[in-house]
């Protein structure tokens, strides 16, 4: 048995008021990009840093509760910059309720109007209803952050934070403990830029114009250089750390049923690189 703290778990509240829900996630944006930051470098620096790798467990804590935990690294060879595959990300989350639907089968809907939104922060308060009935509640918040070439003084740019954390407490939406199952998700993302020596077989960089984007496609046109024989290609690397924790519940849910919902806490984070690879490399 376990403890469910997570190392990277901040206690949010939101109240009803619209500015002070604002106010709140302003308020705490500075302290979980940090958060996330030097989580991931520290838990990191002893790994590689351009080549796959991916770390999991999953266990039950002395609460009850169930939890998957995951920290991987995912390579994006041949894009265009860290801004590419940090808005790929940003679209995912955008879309949460669609991807999810789409990869996973099960029937997702968002229930807020995210009037909080920005482009530091966002809050999705997201209902899953499983194949099986059961039905899982997620009140998630998101905090971003992209530092160019020229804008960091510490000379580390470019590079992408992105911090998730779940609300504990929430006026307006409350849980609904007696008709669903409480599901938190607790995440530290960092995307950094390299050079690796191109494969032979790599001809050009990606174009992301993705038909999800319309007609146009996502505005990455291309560029003069795009076709030159480069011995080297750019390699975005997203380095992430989830937890993933189903809430202990009451609810009168049959062990295997309750079982199967356990197995599919990590496919979450399958489902956001699915996506992001949609966008980037599906092009037409």
């Amino acid at each position: 048995m376990r403890r469910s703290d997570s190392p990277i778990e901040t206690f949010i509240h939101l109240t009803a008021d619209p500015k002070q829900r604002r106010a709140a996630l302003v308020n705490v944006r500075e302290l979980k990009l940090a958060q996330a930051d030097e989580f991931i470098t520290e838990r990191s620096k002893l790994l590689p840093r351009v080549t796959p790798w991916c770390q999991e467990g999953k266990f039950e804590t002395e609460e009850g509760h169930y939890c998957a935990e995951k920290m991987d690294n995912t390579p994006f060879h041949g894009v265009r910059s860290v801004r590419q595959v940090f808005e790929a990300l940003q679209f995912f989350f955008r879309n949460m309720e669609i991807s999810i639907s789409e990869m996973l089968g099960d029937i997702t809907v968002r229930e807020d109007d995210d009037s909080t939104a920005s482009n530091s922060f966002s809050n999705h308060r997201l209902v899953s209803s499983m194949s099986h009935g059961v039905k899982v509640e997620k009140n998630i918040v998101k905090f971003f952050k992209l530092v160019e070439p020229g804008d960091d003084r510490d000379g580390n740019a470019p590079y992408a934070l992105v911090a998730t954390d779940s609300v504990d407490l929430d006026d307006v939406y409350p849980y609904v403990p007696d008709e669903r199952i409480r599901m938190d998700i607790n995440a530290a993302m960092k995307f950094t830029e390299h050079f690796c020596k191109k494969p032979p077989n790599r001809k050009r960089k990606t174009r992301t114009r993705h038909s999800l984007y319309g007609h146009g496609g996502f505005p990455y046109l291309r560029e003069p250089e795009e076709d030159e024989d480069d011995e080297f290609e750019r390699v975005v690397v997203l380095t992430r750390f989830f937890r993933v924790k189903l809430h202990h519940t009451e609810l009168d849910i049959p062990p295997h049923v309750l079982q199967e919902v356990r197995q599919g806490l990590a496919c979450f984070s399958d489902t956001m690189v699915q996506s992001m690879h949609r966008v980037i490399f599906e092009s037409r």
